[in-house]
């Protein structure tokens, strides 16, 4: 089953090792604890921002608050230092005079969005309480995976990306950052991308495929393959206009905490050993 998280609130604690059962073993006259390693594989995470309505009128301080409770960091490069902010493409709902691009919904062939990331191009401290945000052009957004309760800092598989508003493939790389390596990668093209194509009548669901399908309202996924190297932080930069929607990965979840059944004293366990051995004794005399 697929993990989705949203946001914002308590980050649900579902990333925490299944309790093995612990056996007894008696070697040797001794009383031994069995603890086996029986932590599950963690569920893919599919984090968007559909439900940071919380984030409406925050500074951008508090939107990266937010997420550095689901265990990302987050920080932005542009050329103004320009903030962090997000973005309702529900526009039914409000005004999107400012960049109507970024609207999603049966209109623009999508399911909805919602909230989507992005790089606020007016600097004015207003963020949404005033007008509505624009989304820079050219810009990069870092997410640094931190540690957790339930997770290590990295990620096993940051599997893609989800855009909205590019103007084509080429308008957005990627840099990471991988375990026990000092230096990032350069910015990189994803190995495989896919657009949405359109609603399926039938089924209710989008259809995505390679097939070119860019421009203003644009909804795209780019894929990686990171072999066996987790991920501590990722970047995105983009050289036009664009949004993050949804980013889907692998967490790494702490190792188990020591699973040691309550072993009686050795004088105990060994009187039990021995009690056990009378009874026996005291069993066969009976049915001698």
């Amino acid at each position: 089953m697929k993990q989705t998280r949203s946001l914002p609130g308590k980050p649900p604690s579902r990333l925490r090792p299944q309790q093995a059962a612990v056996g007894l073993l008696v070697t040797g006259g001794l009383l031994v604890a069995i603890a086996p390693d029986a932590r599950a594989n963690p569920d893919p995470v599919s984090l968007n921002f559909n439900e940071l309505d919380a984030a409406v009128g925050m500074s951008p301080e508090n939107i990266e608050k937010l997420l550095l409770g689901y265990g990302i960091e987050l920080s932005t490069e542009n050329r103004h230092h320009n903030p962090l902010n997000i973005f309702d493409t529900n526009c039914k709902a409000h005004s999107c005079e400012f960049d109507p691009d970024l609207q999603t919904g049966s209109d623009f062939g999508s399911k909805k969005r919602r909230n989507v990331l992005i790089v606020q191009e007016e600097n004015n401290g207003q963020y949404r309480s005033v007008s509505d945000p624009d989304d820079m052009i050219g810009s990069s957004i870092f997410f640094d995976f931190v540690e957790t309760d339930d997770t290590v800092g990295f990620v096993e598989d940051l599997r893609y990306f989800e855009m909205l508003d590019l103007d084509g493939a080429e308008q957005v790389t990627f840099k990471f950052w991988y375990e026990g390596e000092s230096e990032s990668t350069d910015w990189v093209s994803a190995n495989k991308v896919k657009w949405m194509q359109g609603i399926d009548p039938d089924t209710n669901r989008e259809v995505w495929d390679s097939a070119d399908n860019s421009g203003d309202n644009s909804l795209s996924r780019y894929f990686f393959d990171h072999g066996d190297k987790r991920i501590s932080k990722a970047g995105v930069k983009m050289t036009g206009s664009g949004a993050v929607s949804k980013l889907k990965y692998i967490p790494v979840p702490p190792p188990p905490d020591d699973e040691v059944a309550e072993v009686p004293e050795p004088a105990t366990a060994l009187g039990l050993v021995a009690v056990g051995a009378l009874f026996k004794t005291v069993r066969r005399r009976k049915l001698a």
